[in-house]
C-alpha cells in the first residue's frame, strides 16, 4: 500500500470530471488540437472532454456557445483554447464569462488571452471598466500576439 498514491486510492470512486473544451478561430490548426487535448487529457486524467468546436478561421468564429450563458451548466471546468480577437460585443462577452462568474473554473490556452477585447485595449486597461473583464477574468490584459 505504501507505493499507492492518494490520488489511485480515490480516482476509481469518483465521477469524471467533466469539462467542456472550446475550440476555433484563426492562427492555429484547432481541429487538430481538440483531438489531441481531449484524448491527451482523458488519458491521464479521470476526466471527460466534450467539444464546442467551430471550423471557422477568423478572428470571430460563431462559436455555439454565443448568446447561451448557461453553455457551461454540468461541467465541472471549462478550457477555453479559441481564438475569438474579434469578438468585441460585450452582451456574448458577458454571456462567455457568466458560467466563470458563478463559480466554474476555466483553463485559457494560448489565444484565449487575444480574446474578447475590446475598445482601447492597446492601452492599460482599469480595472472594473467595462472592456477590462476579459483581461480581470485570465489575470493579464493582452494587446497583440506577439510581434
Amino acid at each position: 500500500m505504501a507505493g499507492i498514491t492518494a490520488g489511485e486510492l480515490t480516482a476509481a470512486d469518483k465521477k469524471p470530471l467533466r469539462a467542456l473544451l472550446i475550440t476555433g478561430g484563426c492562427c492555429h490548426d484547432y481541429a487538430t488540437q481538440k483531438d489531441l487535448l481531449k484524448a491527451g487529457l482523458e488519458a491521464r486524467l479521470n476526466i471527460v472532454v466534450d467539444h464546442v468546436h467551430s471550423p471557422d478561421k477568423s478572428t470571430n468564429p460563431p462559436l455555439a456557445i454565443y448568446g447561451n450563458a448557461d453553455y457551461a451548466k454540468g461541467y465541472d471546468v471549462v478550457i477555453h483554447d479559441e481564438c475569438a480577437a474579434a469578438q468585441t460585443d460585450p452582451k456574448i462577452i458577458a454571456g462567455v464569462l457568466a458560467p466563470h462568474r458563478s463559480g466554474i473554473p476555466g483553463v485559457n490556452l494560448h489565444c484565449a488571452m487575444h480574446s474578447y477585447r475590446f475598445g482601447d485595449f492597446r492601452k492599460p486597461v482599469k480595472a472594473g471598466a467595462a472592456n477590462a473583464k476579459w483581461f480581470e477574468y485570465i489575470g493579464l490584459q493582452s494587446t497583440g500576439h506577439g510581434p
